[in-house]
């Protein structure tokens, strides 16, 4: 069993980034009430949070992944992406600072805390410099990496918000040889291609390497060997 959350900021930062009031407080709050209640049991639950790196949080990068380290809970980063046809875009968030980001970038790779790959981390600077070779899961590995996303109404959606059809109306047979679904593997070969967590670590299993799996272990075994007796984390 595993509890994610999001986390992007301190502050009122992190009020303007979540529309709400309070929101690292009130999450800080009910994060270390989970990790102290989690490690009096020895921690059978695995802990985590997602962050989205964008271009006004960029500063607060290195104090997020410090406090995620102290408490020994696990990370997964991700760059602010703005490709799918159903999200609304966000000029302020766009990364524009790539010097900076590239320095964030090395912190997390070094953190014992960060779960991304380092070849998907080193790869959302080189995307942003228009550096890298398309990586598409439904292309490349498509039984093993297309992601479909099946919505309260049914609807079957894929990476960029289009819908491929609808569960309550059709097969997974009919919608795979629907002609909606042929118009969206058009529509991926056409594409620039993304570098998302959601979809990248999908499309190319050779990337994992030796090292890059040695390093998943070190991360996980520091996960499982943080205190766990229920004393309180410095």
């Amino acid at each position: 069993m595993s509890i994610t959350c999001s986390f992007d900021g301190f502050g009122p930062l992190a009020d303007e980034l979540r529309g709400g009031k309070n929101v690292s407080t009130i999450v800080m709050e009910n994060m270390e009430f989970l990790d102290r209640e989690n490690r009096k049991r020895g921690r059978p639950i695995k802990t985590g949070v997602n962050i989205v790196i964008s271009q006004i949080n960029l500063h607060q990068i290195p104090e997020i992944l410090s406090y995620i380290e102290r408490i020994g809970w696990l990370a997964s980063l991700d760059v602010y992406r703005y490709t799918s046809d159903n999200q609304i875009e966000d000029d302020r968030m766009k990364i524009e600072d790539l010097d900076e980001l590239r320095r964030v970038i090395e912190l997390a790779k070094r953190s014992p805390a960060v779960v991304t790959p380092t070849w998907l981390l080193d790869g959302h600077v080189r995307y942003r410099e228009n550096n890298l070779p398309k990586l598409c899961p439904y292309l490349l590995s498509p039984s093993l990496g297309s992601r479909f996303f099946v919505h309260p109404n049914g609807d079957v959606k894929v990476c960029l918000g289009s819908k491929v059809g609808n569960l309550l109306a059709q097969t997974p047979r009919e919608i795979l040889d629907s002609s909606e679904w042929r118009t969206r593997q058009e529509e991926f070969v056409d594409c620039r291609g993304c570098w998302t967590t959601c979809h990248t670590p999908f499309a190319k299993l050779s990337n994992y390497d030796w090292e890059e799996s040695t390093r998943a272990y070190r991360v996980l075994r520091n996960y499982k060997n943080f205190p766990s007796n229920g004393a309180e984390v410095p």
